[in-house]
């Protein structure tokens, strides 16, 4: 019966049981009564999958929800849901379409699914603010970080903490060629959090090295710079953000950067006890550093110093790690002209 259908998807939901709830809400056929609630939880089953599922299996599910989307507006069966149904199937399109890895006319395809829900007088409070959060990620991966951020100054409050969490995962996710424009668009969204009063330490914290980094990724250096040594100065016995500092240091890569960034790394393993991981990380980023200043020599011999009196142990699981990390950066210099 499509009851039951309808009523083990949603307990197989619940239970986690995504693929199973899938088939089971799919068994209910299109003329019942519930076969739109059974459409929008399929596809948002099919979303959740697609966002916190096996990664290797997310290319296939995604294709298999984009098929069912098409089948559902091509018979023209969404035309006679209700309309908050009809919005959530179109959401979901857009999720499904929207993603770090997409390619440009997916992308597209979801910024103007996102756009059609933000227009319909019908959508829900939630249904807009949904709808808003993925534009302004699929117009920023596409280069279109004016527009997305026109959009995100049309984000309630409430939003933007979610917008935040999901803007910083795509500028990480995301290849050197898209980052940029994320990360315009996330300076604009943290200038925007840091002027909040209600803010905890922790997340000012947080929200003030992001943007040291967002300036990094598109290109401000100069503020980058000044951000960094900022923070610093605010919190000058921190070695997580005396990391941070050097690798963005690197990452920015002028000579002065990288003689600076050298110097960090220096500091760091100075500070740490030797042989442990955050003391062997500090030593080879030193010697990636002076590879890169082209000090090779100097390079060469942080790293078989540091193999020779520390990463001996052939019985240690994490110190043999680190010595396949250590040789191939040795073998990459040794190899260089």
């Amino acid at each position: 019966e499509p009851e039951v259908r309808f009523l083990a998807g949603y307990v197989w939901s619940r239970q986690g049981r995504y693929n199973d709830a899938i088939a089971s809400f799919r068994e209910v056929p299109e003329n019942h009564p519930l076969f739109a609630s059974a459409m929008v939880e399929t596809l948002r089953l099919y979303v959740a999958l697609c966002t916190r599922g096996d990664p290797e299996k997310r290319a296939t599910l995604r294709r298999e929800a984009l098929a069912l989307f098409s089948r559902l507006s091509k018979s023209k069966a969404m035309t006679k849901w209700p309309a908050g149904k009809r919005l959530a199937a179109v959401l979901a399109q857009g999720t499904l379409l929207a993603f770090p890895k997409a390619d440009d006319k997916s992308l597209a395809e979801a910024a103007t699914a996102f756009a059609q829900v933000r227009r319909d007088p019908a959508a829900s409070p939630e249904q807009k603010v949904a709808a808003i959060v993925g534009q302004v990620l699929a117009l920023a991966a596409t280069g279109r970080d004016a527009e997305a951020t026109q959009t995100l100054g049309s984000a309630p409050e409430k939003a933007l903490p979610s917008l935040y969490r999901r803007l910083r995962s795509w500028v990480q996710e995301s290849s050197d060629d898209r980052k940029a424009a994320l990360a315009r668009v996330q300076t604009a969204l943290l200038k925007r959090l840091l002027v909040r009063a209600d803010l905890t330490t922790g997340a000012r914290s947080r929200y003030e090295r992001d943007l040291a980094w967002s300036y990094v990724y598109s290109g401000r250096y100069d503020e980058a710079r000044a951000k960094f040594r900022e923070l610093r100065r605010a919190n000058p016995r921190s070695g997580a953000l005396a990391a941070e500092h050097a690798q963005a240091l690197m990452a920015m890569g002028s000579r002065s950067d990288l003689r600076q960034a050298a110097d960090l790394w220096r500091a760091i393993a100075a500070s740490r006890k030797p042989g442990t991981a955050s003391w062997l990380d500090a030593r080879y980023q030193l010697a990636l550093t002076l590879h890169r200043l082209g000090l090779h020599d100097r390079a060469l011999k942080v790293l078989r110093v540091t193999q020779e009196l520390w990463l001996s142990d052939d019985k240690d699981t994490d110190r043999r790690a680190w010595r396949v990390r250590f040789q191939a950066l040795e073998r990459e210099i040794s190899s260089s002209p």
